[in-house]
């Protein structure tokens, strides 16, 4: 029913009026789900609100592990002159499910390199540094998110994962374990469902 009522819009309006058409969808959905919007917005050609929609909700998208669904709208936007960050962020993500560490931690050092004050880019970095055992990159990473004014459930859960690293060589456990039940509560009442899963585990 979709396709044909697409097909018959496409057929009886003009190609400026069905971009009107999915620009007023994409502002509608903005404030509600972010993947409706970027398609949407592709959909009308704007290439930068749907870069804008993607960046303002990689915090969300990283949190949710809902990367599967950002890497289909990153790779649906026209290529950028330079790097990314957030593309980037996405891409290393994915390529860290599919289990390439050497893509992984390439796009998130690239990220990292796109903007190199943006936490998300760092805290992104220290994760795939630690999930694809790139440890020698954990430490300085950490130490630069130390030097940001984070929000304190950052600062926990970065300080939780170092030390947990840190427990597996000659770390102290209890500091490791009560930072890390600490960094799962914090997701939990944030709604941070991915972090709190990871925490648990």
């Amino acid at each position: 029913m979709r396709d044909f009522l697409q097909a018959r819009l496409l057929r009886s309006a003009e190609p400026e009026e069905v971009a009107a058409i999915h620009r007023a969808v994409a502002i509608v959905a903005e404030g509600i789900d972010w993947r409706t919007a970027g398609h949407h917005y592709v959909a009308a050609g704007d290439f930068d609100d749907a870069r804008r929609v993607l960046a303002t909700a990689i915090e969300s998208i990283l949190a949710t592990g809902a990367y599967a669904a950002a890497e289909e709208l990153a790779t649906s936007l026209p290529p950028t002159p330079k790097p990314d960050a957030v593309t980037e962020i996405v891409r290393s993500r994915m390529a860290m499910k599919r289990g390439d560490s050497l893509e992984a931690l390439s796009r998130a050092r690239e990220a990292v390199a796109a903007a190199p004050t943006s936490e998300v880019a760092l805290w992104n970095a220290l994760m795939v540094s630690i999930s694809c055992s790139a440890l020698e990159e954990m430490e300085p990473i950490e130490v630069r998110l130390r030097e940001l004014d984070s929000p304190p459930i950052r600062k926990i859960t970065s300080e939780a994962i170092v030390a947990g690293i840190r427990s597996s060589v000659d770390g102290d456990l209890d500091i490791a374990a009560r930072l890390t039940k600490e960094a799962a509560r914090a997701s939990e009442v944030a709604g941070n469902t991915h972090f709190q899963g990871v925490a648990l585990t």
